[in-house]
């Protein structure tokens, strides 16, 4: 029972680091990705597969070793925690894009020697970087 436990305190350990890092990779550009994912168009798909048999086996484990009680307190972690990485990464690249964008909107500006309202272009900005983070997450598909 010791070593279920262990086991499956440690798979649920890497189902969190797998979802963070689905939830980070989710929001970037095809040209942004790792390579694993422009080299295969199934490595996406193994990906999932392998972090939900990772994540539920490692609750049917949590269960096994310690109850229905803990294994519902791990699953409502698990859902709170994803929520949170993906509202993060979400933010991350909306600034990141809005960034780029407001840049653009400056050096334009500038160059054309017209008046640069700050408020304004980071108004502009950030509603570029959510639609380029829409577009993203729509071209890269749920992890």
């Amino acid at each position: 029972m010791i070593a279920i436990a262990i086991t499956s305190w440690f798979l649920y350990a890497v189902a969190l680091t797998l979802k963070a890092y689905t939830n980070r990779i989710q929001f970037m550009a095809k040209i942004e990705m790792p390579l694993a994912f422009s080299r295969s168009s199934r490595f996406q798909v193994k990906l999932r597969f392998f972090r939900l048999a990772v994540t539920y086996g490692s609750l049917i484990g949590i269960w096994l070793a310690h109850g229905i009680p803990t294994q519902v307190v791990a699953f409502l972690f698990y859902l709170v925690f994803s929520v949170f990485t993906f509202v993060h990464g979400s933010r991350r690249s909306v600034k990141k894009w809005a960034r780029v964008d407001f840049d653009r909107l400056k050096s334009e500006a500038h160059e054309s020697g017209g008046d640069f309202e700050e408020d304004v272009a980071w108004f502009r900005a950030n509603k570029r970087g959510e639609e380029i983070v829409g577009e993203n997450i729509r071209a890269n598909g749920d992890f």
